[in-house]
């Protein structure tokens, strides 16, 4: 997507299917190879390296992934402000644009006008940039599009999930459906959950030389064989710290969540 200049917003549902933006432990994207061309598994065991120039296997990936992502949720839910201020959709800069005019030609200074548009939330203005996350409600969306159906676009709200405030739906009975098809296992969890105050700590800590017994990172619990033994250059690394917050405070609920309708794949 930004490759291509594309919007990238929170509320698009592909950037949370993991499987679509990177390889799996494979290396291959959703079974196919599209990377390259190899015949030893050990080849394609590593196909990233982290800013420490270490090998990145998937799972290092997919934290690393999730955190780009932490980064933009943590973004979204700032307030406004003039370096954030293309990320809101049109009518809300519109209203920005039409507040500060009004204050300008009544001699409010600027400063002051900024001041009082960084305590609107983004939520002030409803974003018609959301969408159903219901998969056929998502094609009807693009087909739309692609037909320049003007009229059936961006002129219904939808119903927003509560605890994550992200996922949207046409109705409550299609949010239902989302759940049940596997929302509800990262729904509350990062990086889909509103930041708390341990992510909003990682993401600050990202930047910095931060101490590497910080309580944000710490996990003393064994729960997967863990790739830094083999590759001693990973332990205490940047990396290492961002898979080991992920997977205290995501991953492991996850996995102990069954998958939505497992008795009826279990089924013979």
């Amino acid at each position: 997507m930004i490759y291509s200049n594309s919007e990238v917003t929170p509320y698009d549902e592909l950037l949370f299917e993991h499987e679509m933006n990177y390889p799996n432990e494979t290396g291959f994207y959703d079974g196919i190879d599209i990377l390259f061309e190899c015949e030893e598994k050990e080849d394609i065991d590593y196909f990233f390296k982290s800013e420490e120039n270490i090998n990145l296997t998937a799972k290092y990936v997919r934290s690393r992934y999730d955190m780009s992502l932490l980064f933009l949720r943590r973004e979204w839910e700032m307030s406004w402000k003039p370096e954030s201020h293309l990320s809101f959709h049109s009518p809300y800069r519109q209203a920005l644009q039409t507040m500060t005019l009004i204050a300008h030609r009544h001699g409010f200074p600027l400063d002051l006008c900024r001041a009082v548009n960084s305590f609107l939330p983004r939520d002030w203005w409803y974003d018609q940039r959301r969408n159903c996350w219901k998969y056929e409600c998502q094609i009807s969306s693009v087909q739309n599009k692609l037909d320049k159906n003007q009229d059936r676009l961006g002129k219904k709200k939808h119903v927003i999930c509560s605890s994550c405030m992200l996922v949207s739906a046409c109705s409550i009975k299609h949010l239902n459906i989302i759940h049940h098809e596997g929302h509800r296992r990262p729904c509350g969890l990062p990086p889909m959950r509103i930041p708390t105050k341990d992510d909003i700590c990682l993401c600050d800590n990202y930047w910095k030389n931060c101490d590497q017994n910080n309580n944000v990172f710490e996990d003393n619990d064994d729960w997967e064989s863990d790739d830094s033994a083999s590759n001693p250059d990973l332990h205490g690394s940047r990396t290492y710290r961002i898979q080991r917050y992920f997977k205290k405070h995501s991953y492991r609920s996850q996995k102990r969540q069954s998958f939505a309708f497992e008795r009826y794949y279990s089924e013979e």
